[in-house]
């Protein structure tokens, strides 16, 4: 119900992914934001936060995937490189930045997992 489209997404947040990345990544997006506001509900006071929220990760998810940064498999070798983030993957990334977006919005969830 709170999920942005890709107007929200151009226009209000900014996003630089095209419309087709945009879609392909939004379901993980929510899906991400969804577990890190745990029981928590969006309301209408809370839902600017919770659509930038989403629409960081999917910026995240479209520039870095979901998980590590870098990278090559030949046969069952596979070596993993994290050139310019350290040692965050695409989620990481994705974590840092909804956690910004909702971190004056109450909806961060605070519970134990």
């Amino acid at each position: 119900m709170w999920e942005p489209d890709y107007t929200f997404y151009k226009n209000e947040y900014r996003g630089q992914a095209p419309e087709a990345v945009f879609s392909e990544q939004l379901r993980g997006a929510v899906a991400h934001v969804d577990w890190m506001i745990g029981f928590n509900e969006v309301v209408e006071a809370t839902s600017t936060a919770y659509k930038r929220a989403v629409c960081a990760v999917v910026e995240a998810f479209a520039v870095y995937g979901t998980g590590p940064i870098g990278g090559f498999s030949i046969g069952s070798f596979s070596h993993s490189s994290y050139v310019g983030v350290g040692s965050k993957s695409g989620k990481d990334i994705a974590t840092e930045g909804a956690t910004a977006e909702l971190a004056t919005s109450g909806l961060l969830f605070a519970g134990v997992r």
